[in-house]
């Protein structure tokens, strides 16, 4: 019997990294890759177990979700090879499944950023060595893109001299000496109109109007619902020029926990009929 005793769970911090990554319409699937040992409990050497799986059950080539075990068995080794023991979520997606992506071929992106993407100081981001490997010898997997990275508002920035939308690479860092730049050639235009036309806080005025029209405009935004309508505005990252992409996922570090949000519907249960 209990003594009734019940600690209270520890509370993360909320002001902590969030990771955004791209939520791809396509169906939910694992790779389970594991140890084979004998009824002795002794481990067989080199034998392994990979199986494919859906969101409720697993999958035979028999019984299969749109081609996902076939696919499963088809790169065995590889992804033996490249992912290892565990269950490995991701995503498989792209033709003949849901939105499509206009792809004529199917893809299966690993959710765990984290565990797949290799981040160093002062480098681009790369991927896992092995798994880079597999993908680059004909293996259609990959890691769900990650839109951004950072605090919960972050000093992101919108448009450049032409009024496109920055890149989301260009969006992460908060240093921005183009705009510093910028501002001391709006205040020097400033105080050249007040020379010329006169009139009493004529500068500041102009400035602020100015400053309203420069190319570059970052400053503290929810990075969730920025991140969001960029990707709404530029089309999806993991389908380059498929201009309807389903939404993101916010992963949050120190709670572990992940937020979904559309850019259509957002406000609507998925159930909802």
């Amino acid at each position: 019997m209990s003594d009734g005793f019940k600690e209270f769970p520890k509370i993360p911090r909320l002001n902590r990294e969030i990771v955004i990554t791209e939520k791809i319409d396509g169906t939910n699937a694992a790779i389970v890759i594991e140890r084979v040992y004998d009824p002795a409990g002794e481990q067989l050497p080199l034998v392994w177990s990979v199986r494919a799986q859906s969101r409720n059950r697993f999958l035979t080539v028999e019984d299969d979700q749109f081609g996902f075990a076939k696919w499963v068995e088809e790169n065995r080794a590889a992804l033996i090879y490249a992912l290892g023991e565990g269950t490995h979520f991701g995503e498989w997606w792209g033709k003949g499944i849901q939105r499509n992506y206009g792809l004529d071929v199917k893809r299966f992106s690993l959710f765990n950023t984290t565990r797949w993407i290799v981040r160093e100081e002062g480098k681009e981001d790369r991927l896992d060595a092995s798994l880079a490997e597999i993908k680059a010898n004909g293996v259609s997997i990959d890691v769900v893109p990650v839109l951004y990275r950072g605090p919960w508002t972050g000093n992101l920035g919108y448009k450049n001299d032409k009024g496109e939308w920055f890149k989301v690479s260009e969006v992460h860092d908060p240093v921005w000496p183009e705009l510093e730049a910028a501002q001391m050639e709006v205040q020097t235009l400033a105080d050249r109109i007040v020379e010329v036309f006169g009139g009493e806080n004529m500068s500041e005025i102009v400035r602020a109007e100015l400053l309203k029209v420069l190319p570059f405009n970052p400053r503290p935004r929810f990075a969730p619902n920025f991140i969001l309508e960029w990707l709404k505005r530029n089309g999806s990252v993991a389908a380059p020029g498929f201009k309807h992409p389903e939404g993101i996922i916010v992963y949050h570090t120190a709670g572990d926990l992940m937020f979904k949000a559309t850019v259509k519907k957002d406000e609507e249960w998925k159930g909802k009929k």
